[in-house]
């Protein structure tokens, strides 16, 4: 059996085993076995490395012991005393097998996020077993992103019916910005600090880490080695479960150099674009890190990339919630976000359009709040964004008003209705009714799902007030090829808009299908509500759709 691990910096490195026959790891009998490597002989290059014969073919505990130069103004941080993990390692000691199934993956999805820790993850640890996949599958959910699935402390807590038996499709979390480590005030050395940490975390001229991802450190992304190192772990997600895509997260990390500034073209961007083995998969950009590189719109795509659009999440909440002058970037989000999609061969389907996510304000909050209130976390309040663009509706924080709730949930929906696909609170049937019917609805339209950005053929603005920041009112009709319009219209006023509705296609008439003011379940029904007739008066914060039917 053959032991290797790569080091540059180290000046002595020792294999430690633990056989089966000798207990765990921690056995108070000296059950490990240590074997310091020669470098003469068991070093090639930086490769330190050892094979060892008639060793069992399981049940091998190893990790290995490292020292080096003590120079911390030279970004050492080498500590013998610790047992390190390879960084190649594919199973932790408490980790078993996981299972592996493939699925076609489609353009348009419709994704949930979840903790992976709080679920079953089944016999011999195959995709977790989700209790809620039922429950999404009634909203019209087809895919579901797994939140970081790399080894962590259990004790910190973040934690997933089997996904892939309901055909919906599996997309990781994946985190390759920072490690567990921390930094040098808390450090927490486990592999890469005591491996070579000069080589895999980004360092200042005088040896200090540099904190792009705001947990305290950044791995050197860019680093032939470093680089090597995560698509191996991108292809054996790929290769041994074959998982649907993954989601990379502070994605603009690695888009930096060596030294921590932005390059034009990441080696590791392109690798991973151009790469044979993830060439189906889909590969989402957060484009945005803790150092401020912001490149929403701008990510290196290299024809591949996707992106969370912060921009699209920002000017739906400002116009929801009534802000003035952001009506046009409201229409533009809406309609694709071609002023920063349509470039360097990329479509709508590039932008991956949300509301809300698992980082800051869940949808309930961003009604309830216009400040933060994180007190629960000992943060002291620092932690988060203070820049939510969210709105109370009147009150700060709960309360029973009546008409303070029916705004809230009116503006829930709002959101749902702009996004069709957004978090929610599964106990809340009313919204859950709601949303799953917007889900289905959009699915059951073409025009909702158009590959290409739409020019005068698909699309008309209802429109003569653009220059007005006052005006808060926005009506389209989208234009479907078999004469089915779909005429929508958002009003962010605090008071009702009569509108006069455009003439429908020829023998056909307006039904109302959905009206956030009206209560459930008028509030969205998916064959529609005949004599609508000519106008219609749209309630304050409220929007409305309308299909074209015979």
């Amino acid at each position: 059996m053959n032991f290797a691990i790569f080091s540059q910096h180290a000046t002595a490195v020792t294999l430690c085993l633990v056989l089966p026959e000798r207990g765990s790891i921690d056995a108070l009998d000296g059950g490990m076995i240590e074997m310091v490597l020669d470098p003469d002989l068991n070093k090639t290059g930086d490769i330190w490395h050892i094979c060892i014969e008639d060793l069992p073919r399981s049940n091998v505990l190893y990790g290995y012991r490292i020292d080096g130069p003590g120079d911390r103004g030279k970004g050492h941080r080498f500590d013998s005393s610790i047992v390190l993990v390879d960084p190649y390692a594919k199973l932790v000691e408490g980790r078993r097998y996981f299972g592996d199934i493939s699925l076609k993956l489609s353009k348009f999805l419709g994704t949930y996020d979840f903790d992976s820790l709080p679920f079953d993850w089944g016999e011999n640890y195959k995709l977790p077993n989700i209790s809620e996949i039922p429950h999404l599958l009634e909203l019209g959910i087809n895919a579901v992103e797994l939140l970081p699935v790399f080894e962590f402390d259990e004790l910190e807590f973040q934690r997933f019916p089997n996904p892939r038996d309901h055909m919906v499709n599996v997309i990781l979390d994946v985190v390759y910005n920072h490690t567990n480590e921390a930094d040098d005030a808390f450090p927490y050395t486990t592999s890469f600090r005591g491996i070579d940490n000069k080589v895999y975390y980004m360092m200042d001229n005088n040896g200090q880490l540099l904190n792009f991802s705001g947990c305290g450190n950044t791995l050197n992304c860019n680093h032939p080695v470093v680089m090597e190192l995560i698509l191996d772990s991108l292809r054996h997600w790929v290769t041994e479960y074959h998982v649907d895509g993954f989601r990379f997260d502070l994605a603009s990390v690695l888009c930096r150099g060596i030294d921590g500034s932005p390059i034009n073209a990441p080696p590791l961007i392109r690798a991973i674009a151009k790469d044979a083995v993830l060439s189906r998969c889909k590969i989402i950009a957060e484009p945005w890190d803790c150092g401020g590189l912001y490149l929403v719109g701008s990510f290196p795509n290299w024809d591949r990339w996707a992106e969370w659009n912060g921009k699209y999440r920002d000017d739906v909440r400002k116009f929801i919630k009534g802000d003035s002058g952001v009506k046009g970037s409201f229409a533009t989000r809406v309609a694709g976000s071609s002023d920063l999609y349509r470039v360097n061969n990329r479509w709508p389907y590039h932008s991956i359009n949300f509301v809300i996510a698992h980082d800051g304000f869940t949808l309930r909050d961003l009604v309830s709040y216009n400040f933060k209130h994180n007190k629960a976390n000992g943060e002291g309040g620092k932690d988060g964004s203070n820049d939510n663009f969210s709105w109370n509706c009147g009150f700060e924080g709960e309360t029973d008003d009546a008409s303070i709730r029916a705004l809230r949930s009116r503006q829930m929906k709002n959101f749902h209705l702009a996004l069709m696909i957004s978090q929610l609170d599964a106990r809340k049937s009313d919204h859950f009714r709601f949303f799953s019917k917007v889900i289905k609805y959009r699915h059951a339209h073409e025009v909702f799902s158009r590959e290409n950005f739409l020019n005068t053929n698909d699309i008309t603005w209802h429109e003569d007030n653009w220059e007005n920041p006052d005006s808060k009112f926005l009506a389209f009709t989208l234009h479907d090829r078999s004469g089915g319009d779909i005429y929508v219209a958002f009003n962010s006023h605090d008071y009702f808009v009569k509108v006069l509705l455009p003439t429908p296609p020829k023998k056909r008439n307006w039904f109302r299908v959905a009206d956030t003011n009206l209560k459930s379940p008028d509030d969205f029904v998916l064959d529609g509500v005949p004599s609508v007739g000519n106008t219609y008066n749209i309630a304050p914060y409220s929007s409305i759709l309308l299909e074209a039917k015979f």
